[in-house]
């Protein structure tokens, strides 16, 4: 794929792939759980944002979150406000499974 829509489509995924960490962390509690899907959408947008969660790789990858953050910065406002739309759109969902 040629640059920038790449870079926005690996963003994009490294993303979504936090979101469902903190999902599928099963020792993170229902308390810091649901507010972290419910404004992961508007934590992307914070420098050095990171959540201690997930295991193994994935682990890792929320550690070093901030740097998925730096390069997501870094993108086209409209690459943004895309990821951050559908990262809002399914941490909701997200949110209202773990409810039930």
């Amino acid at each position: 794929l040629p640059n920038p829509l790449r870079d926005a489509i690996c963003v994009f995924y490294l993303v979504l792939r936090g979101l469902d960490t903190v999902e599928d962390d099963m020792a993170l509690p229902d308390s810091v759980k649901l507010p972290a899907l419910l404004s992961f959408h508007k934590d992307i947008y914070e420098r050095g944002f990171t959540l201690p969660c997930g295991y193994n790789h994935y682990k890792r990858l929320m550690a070093q979150f901030g740097t998925v953050v730096d390069v997501f910065l870094s993108l086209d406002p409209a690459f943004q406000l895309v990821i951050a739309n559908i990262t809002r759109r399914m941490g909701e969902g997200m949110a209202e499974f773990i409810t039930k």
